[in-house]
């Protein structure tokens, strides 16, 4: 496949990548997820038992009772109290600029613990200083240094406990910040920093980083590209292959270290997972702090993601890549390659500085995943920004929110529905609106970071322009609608513009007040 060559306005230019740049990612070398995992597939449906085995003769019952269906997956592993951990891998940031702390915003019970952790040996004089006062306090350090600061909040010794926080910067090394002109750091919020976000510090500038990814499940393929960026250079956009995803979604999907079967151990012993009979499926020695966690996943969305990955591959004629350890999983006999997630990061990078198409199909990285009732669900990109852009379109009614992600699927699903059922419409809408898309890159419409400049609905606007411009030259039934949008373009964007600067009230975050939102 030759090079794909893109208008050289395509795309914003991307910094150049040093040689002796210092960027690198600190994990660990065992004890951590990857290096405990244990599977196992049930040969016929059943229920399996979750024990606690105490060093003391005792033991504890974790889940009385989980139903498995015949085929399905469940695999289990373990990670050591890291709180022991955490100084050596915090070692030598002297050296570095900064240092992004762990991924946590998916995997809402183990995560947290990983970070609060973190928390505790940056701050360790502060937590030892102050120890009884955040125990009457009740301080849960793995909501992240906010949960200090709110339950401080208007106690007598708040401004000494500030100020001791405030101190603990000039003694120890450099943080990356979620928002730099509020003091939000990465530890302030576990749910702020996602693992592929980039952090800004000081003056919103981007300095070398030690990224701290501690399970090597992920840290592994992460510190591949950097390395590839740094033996090769930054990638030349306008030739690079494109890299896409198929993920796995399991039915009732679950994120590991998200749910019921994730425990912090509180002391030393064995956790043994038996099935109906008694017999042991599998087991884990832990010790107090550590944490251990099974998931579940069935036979047939497993079936269907590979179905989904092999169509994907035949139809756009790309490399597919199952990002699976050999050595762990084996062969399932499809003509497909296997690499563990570092040679399949490797892999892809080489194929796309040589302008090649690689397929990623992964557990749960998501981009493409297959619905078992038909069609596909497109994911779009986890939101490790978003806080900050909520925090400023609340702040002065600007949403810098870039929606890329979202036009790109909603192209793709209007293309896979047409194929799908054989309808020329859809084709036509998913073909135009790729088209617009890359109109709406070449003429950089996308939203800027300031108030008083085009945002998130400016952006909406032209992706309706261009797309209904591309529409109208197949169609048209569509010339209405795109003379109105142009002749009107000014005083829409005029008005997009105008109406930024006071603050927004929607009423929430997750959840809005529709009578404040409108």
């Amino acid at each position: 496949m030759s090079p794909i060559l893109f208008p050289s306005s395509r795309s914003p230019a991307m910094r150049p990548w040093k040689t002796d740049v210092r960027t690198c990612v600190a994990s660990m070398s065992d004890g951590d997820f990857y290096g405990s995992e244990k599977s196992h597939i049930m040969s016929k449906a059943g229920n399996v038992k979750i024990t606690m085995h105490c060093a003391d003769g005792t033991t504890k019952v974790l889940k009385e009772s989980l139903a498995l269906q015949e085929g399905e997956v469940i695999d289990a592993s373990s990670f050591i109290n890291i709180g022991s951990v955490w100084p050596n891998l915090l070692s030598s940031l002297k050296k570095k600029s900064k240092t992004a702390s762990t991924k946590a915003t998916m995997m809402k019970v183990s995560d947290p613990i990983i970070f609060g952790h973190c928390v505790k040996v940056y701050f360790k004089d502060v937590f030892a200083k102050h120890a009884d006062l955040f125990a009457e306090l009740k301080v849960n350090v793995n909501n992240g240094l906010g949960d200090v600061y709110s339950k401080i909040k208007g106690h007598p010794k708040q401004a000494e406990v500030e100020a001791d926080l405030m101190a603990t910067y000039n003694t120890r090394p450099k943080l990356a910040m979620v928002d730099s002109n509020a003091g939000i750091t990465n530890l302030h919020v576990p749910s702020d920093v996602i693992i592929d976000a980039s952090m800004p510090n000081v003056d919103d500038k981007l300095e070398e980083v030690k990224c701290i990814i501690p399970d090597r499940c992920y840290a592994t393929m992460y510190g591949a590209i950097i390395d590839d960026c740094r033996r090769n250079g930054q990638f030349d956009w306008k030739t690079t292959g494109h890299v896409s995803n198929v993920g796995l979604m399991a039915q009732k999907a679950e994120e590991y270290g998200s749910h019921d079967k994730t425990f912090e151990i509180p002391t030393k012993g064995t956790v043994v997972v038996t099935d109906d009979a008694g017999n042991t499926i599998f087991s884990h020695s832990v010790e107090a702090g550590d944490i251990w966690r099974m998931c579940q996943t069935k036979d047939a969305p497993i079936k269907d993601w590979v179905k989904l990955a092999v169509n994907r591959a035949r139809a756009s004629g790309s490399k597919a890549v199952f990002w699976l350890d050999p050595a762990r999983f084996g062969f399932v006999g499809l003509d497909i390659s296997f690499a563990t997630p570092v040679e399949a990061m490797k892999d892809a990078c080489l194929r796309a500085r040589a302008g090649h198409d690689t397929i990623t199909v992964t557990g749960n990285m998501l981009s493409i995943v297959p619905l078992l009732a038909g069609g596909v669900l497109l994911e779009t990109g986890a939101g490790g920004s978003a806080p900050k852009h909520v925090e400023q379109f609340l702040k002065e009614g600007h949403l810098r929110w870039d929606s890329l992600g979202e036009y790109l699927a909603t192209a793709i699903g209007f293309q896979e529905l047409g194929e799908r059922t054989n309808n020329p419409k859809s084709t036509l809408l998913g073909d135009t609106l790729m088209n617009a898309v890359g109109k709406w890159l070449e003429n950089n419409k996308s939203p800027g970071r300031k108030g008083k400049q085009i945002d998130n609905r400016g952006s909406n606007f032209y992706v309706a322009l261009y797309w209904a411009q591309e529409l109208a030259a197949k169609d048209a039934s569509w010339e209405p609608l795109a003379k109105a949008l142009a002749d009107n373009e000014a005083q829409i964007m005029k008005d997009l513009i105008d109406c930024q600067g006071p603050p927004c009230d929607v009423g929430g975050y997750f959840k809005l007040d529709e009578a404040k939102e409108i």
